[in-house]
């Protein structure tokens, strides 16, 4: 776990220095093996993507341009079902029929065929990712193309030993979002989820996971509301005894834009968080400081995604329909920048609305999808 610490300080202490110290060569060399080390410990990625992909090339190096390589990473939506109905999730302003909607095998073919740059899948959508029936026909084909897969799953199927080992068997990480270790808390959030049964399944997984040797990484995601940070350090000590690999934390967004009619009611929510927002670092700092395990976290400080994001340059998420959507936080219809079902995915990629798009994030300009990210 040293490791990581030093490389993730090295990672932001490149970040930050970079712009000040444009010619300073020790600057560029070491923020360099700290990225190559993320890449490679996160994604798979070898030596020979770092240079010679050229999306994960210009990832590596921040360079975003209006006309951009094929992307290395895509997030596919697996489908808009959901057996759960979270308090804070968009699916709820979703119609009966959009909430049934499964990827097809079809359209990954598609996807994988017309991108040659493709490296990375993230499996994960508004819906529940186990929940699509053609779920073994579509991982079966994306691994055999030697694209590598990590998923996010709400864990309700992970009772069951078949699904356990569907995952161990396909994708390099598995997160499970858990956002308290509360029962009555934890079911007020998550409307629909099982506390226990959750549970069972994640040591369940733990342990077959290390009695076959398998690498495969096991994390939770907890999402920061006023309602549940004061669960944070029972919530780490928990997860530290059934040996879960990583606990990742990140402050509740508003999902919506300002023109979207329910877009006040989820700032409202959000705003609570953002009151509270120095208790929650003095939680997390402090629990960073006297734990022994690795955890990370993604809150903001102020600080505006727009100008600095890769989503729509390097990375896109694709829905269960085929639509071409920012990124894993504008994933709605309506925010629809093309369809790969239309096009090949070459001229989808580069259409008129997602070269508007990069331009007005490269010069910063108004950009009715990223203005106001994260909140």
């Amino acid at each position: 776990m040293m490791v990581k610490i030093l490389i993730e300080d090295i990672k932001k202490y490149y970040n930050k220095s970079i712009i000040n110290h444009k010619n300073n060569i020790f600057i560029k060399i070491l923020g360099f093996f700290a990225r190559y080390y993320y890449y490679k410990n996160e994604y798979s990625l070898n030596i020979i993507d770092l240079f010679f992909n050229k999306s994960v090339f210009f990832e590596i190096n921040n360079i975003g341009k209006e006309r951009m390589p094929l992307p290395w990473f895509i997030q596919l939506e697996p489908t808009t079902k959901c057996n759960f109905n979270c308090e804070f999730c968009t699916r709820k302003t979703y119609s009966e029929e959009d909430k049934n909607n499964d990827l097809k095998l079809e359209l990954v073919k598609k996807i994988i065929k017309e991108n040659k740059n493709l490296k990375f899948i993230k499996y994960q959508g508004m819906g529940e990712s186990l929940l699509n029936l053609n779920n073994q026909e579509i991982i079966k084909f994306i691994r055999k193309n030697n694209i590598n897969l990590s998923i996010i799953t709400n864990g309700s199927l992970l009772i069951n030993k078949n699904m356990r080992d569907f995952l161990l068997n396909n994708f390099k990480n598995i997160t499970i979002s858990v956002d308290s270790v509360n029962k009555e808390e934890f079911e007020s959030i998550r409307k629909g989820g099982n506390f226990n049964n959750i549970v069972k399944g994640i040591k369940s997984l733990i342990e077959e996971r290390n009695n076959n040797n398998n690498k495969v990484k096991i994390r939770t995601s907890f999402v920061i509301s006023h309602k549940n940070y004061k669960n944070i350090p029972n919530y780490i000590q928990f997860f530290k005894k059934i040996n879960i690999d990583e606990i990742g934390f990140a402050e509740i967004e508003n999902w919506k834009i300002k023109t979207d009619q329910d877009f006040l009611d989820n700032q409202n929510f959000v705003l609570k968080e953002r009151e509270i927002r120095k208790n929650i670092f003095n939680f997390l700092n402090r629990e960073n400081l006297t734990n022994d395990f690795n955890f990370n976290y993604l809150l903001e400080k102020d600080y505006k995604r727009k100008k600095k994001c890769l989503w729509g340059f390097t990375k896109i998420f694709i829905t269960s329909k085929g639509i071409l959507t920012p990124c894993c936080i504008r994933m709605e219809e309506k925010y629809k920048l093309g369809n790969v079902l239309e096009n090949d995915f070459k001229n989808t990629w580069n259409n008129n609305n997602l070269r508007k798009f990069r331009i007005a994030n490269i010069k910063n300009k108004d950009n009715i999808y990223c203005n106001y990210c994260p909140d």
